[in-house]
């Protein structure tokens, strides 16, 4: 957690010394814009960098991903890289709240990669936003004609005094519960010239540290959060990273290590070592190198990219070809799925002794339901039929490959602490009937059933989501 808050407000605080902006929209592909579609027209497509759009002769409108809201106040210079074959006429629509009402400019001429727009200076419909939870364009043009959407850049005011590095954070420190009015007086005091930088205490669960973190984020946006522990850290690392240009370098070295790595894999497969527990060690450890690196090593973002893609599709393949010859069923007895069904009611009785009156179930769509489900029993086959019998193989001994397997299990799920010891002593539970049952289909309903219980019962203060690596912390 330190180190993510470090890293996370180094990084924020580097950009503001170097005058640069972290709200820059790139449209590569459909994770680049809300829901992955237009909303209004049915026909886009992302081609050389840029959102194709063909207009439907109304208005549509193309929703900007938000990891939390926006100070529109610090950040009102607003830069749209847009083009067509006709007149394009804009709006920027915007929510203070998702369930707070629109907030709508008066429309905007465009043409290709114009002036910035001083959002303050724009009229709006009924009032002017002071922030933004939604951010949306709204574009106007003729009937068949194409918008060409290169970038979005969102960036500080033009008047907005940059952060000096070399001083102490003189702000009175925040924890959980989030004193509220001592974050507006002090947001009040800084003004909107200068960004808000406010330590969070390493007090409480991790749990406990990023809900008042959202809390911060959502009561005043352009704040810049660092760890009380490390707050000199945090300063003298985002004083470095200024001095670098550009402030992100791509790294040519994660490709060759990807070459290295499915190089590893097929050698694995063609010339195996002829010792029985060498092949077992090296098979597992090739098995949960890209896991472990995704989700210990942090890189995980819920968005992966052309290395990430090449490493994980090659360790499914490698894991699928250990599958051969197989040694377990799909469906089992039906001794396995009473066992199976009392982990889950384990759980059950785990969700209601813990949840609180005062908190409300978090919901669960049927869509994501099915997914977890394939993700479960995508688990299962790794932990289980994959890693677990290997492990028999390199201790000789059940009870030390089943802990082995459950702490791998575990790692998986690095660095939700609660869900990492959910999922040690569910994965002891379901490898030690795996040993007994060897069927994977109840296994993976158990696996489901138990994590989306916990998930809608435990209050958000000791499981605060489902998320692992980078992601748990957005």
């Amino acid at each position: 957690m330190t180190a993510h808050l470090r890293d996370g407000a180094a990084h924020f605080l580097a950009l503001n010394v170097a005058g640069e902006t972290p709200y820059r929209w790139q449209f590569r592909d459909a994770e680049d814009i809300v829901a992955g579609r237009v909303f209004g027209a049915d026909e886009f497509s992302f081609a050389d960098a840029e959102l194709h759009v063909a207009s439907p002769g109304v208005p549509f409108e193309i929703g900007l991903p938000l990891a939390y809201p926006i100070d529109l106040q610090r950040f009102s210079s607003l830069r749209v890289n847009a083009a067509a074959d006709a007149a394009i006429s804009m709006r920027v629509v915007a929510r203070e709240h998702l369930d707070a009402p629109e907030l709508v400019s008066t429309p905007l001429a465009l043409a290709g990669n114009a002036d910035p727009l001083d959002l303050s200076r724009l009229s709006w419909e009924p009032a002017q936003p002071m922030t933004a939870a939604m951010l949306r364009l709204r574009f106007d043009l003729p009937r068949a004609h194409d918008l060409r959407l290169a970038g979005v850049v969102l960036q500080p005011r033009s008047d907005a005094r940059r952060v000096d590095p070399t001083h102490a954070v003189s702000a009175k420190t925040l924890g959980w519960p989030l004193d509220r009015d001592a974050l507006s007086r002090y947001d009040r005091e800084v003004g909107i010239d200068d960004t808000p930088i406010i330590p969070l205490a390493k007090t409480g669960r991790v749990e406990q540290r990023l809900l008042a973190l959202r809390e911060i984020r959502a009561l005043a946006p352009a704040a810049i959060v660092v760890p009380e522990e490390a707050q000199v850290a945090t300063l003298e690392q985002a004083r470095l990273q200024a001095a670098v240009t550009p402030l992100i370098v791509e790294n040519p070295m994660r490709w060759v290590a990807t070459v290295i790595f499915a190089l590893m894999l097929g050698l694995s497969r063609l010339r195996p070592p002829r010792n029985a527990r060498a092949r077992a060690l090296l098979e597992i450890a090739l098995v949960l190198a890209v896991p472990l690196w995704l989700t210990v090593g942090g890189h995980f973002t819920g968005r992966v990219d052309a290395v990430q893609i090449i490493l994980i599709g090659a360790t499914a393949l490698y894991a699928l070809a250990l599958g051969r010859p197989r040694t377990w069923t799909w469906n089992g007895q039906s001794g396995a799925w009473l066992l199976a069904a009392g982990v889950t009611a384990l759980a059950l009785c785990i969700g209601f002794a813990l949840h609180r009156a005062d908190m409300l179930l978090r919901a669960t769509g049927t869509a994501h339901v099915i997914r977890y489900l394939g993700w479960a029993l995508i688990q299962q086959y790794l932990i289980c039929g994959v890693c677990l019998e290997r492990w028999r193989i390199v201790t000789g001994a059940p009870a030390v490959a089943l802990y082995l397997s459950a702490l791998a299990f575990a790692l998986l799920h690095t660095p939700n602490a609660t869900l990492m010891i959910a999922t040690f002593v569910g994965g002891l539970c379901w490898c030690a009937l795996y040993l007994r049952e060897r069927a994977l289909l109840p296994l993976a309903f158990s696996h489901a059933a138990s994590a989306l219980i916990l998930i809608a019962l435990l209050p958000p203060d000791i499981l605060l989501s489902a998320e692992v690596s980078a992601r748990f912390f957005q």
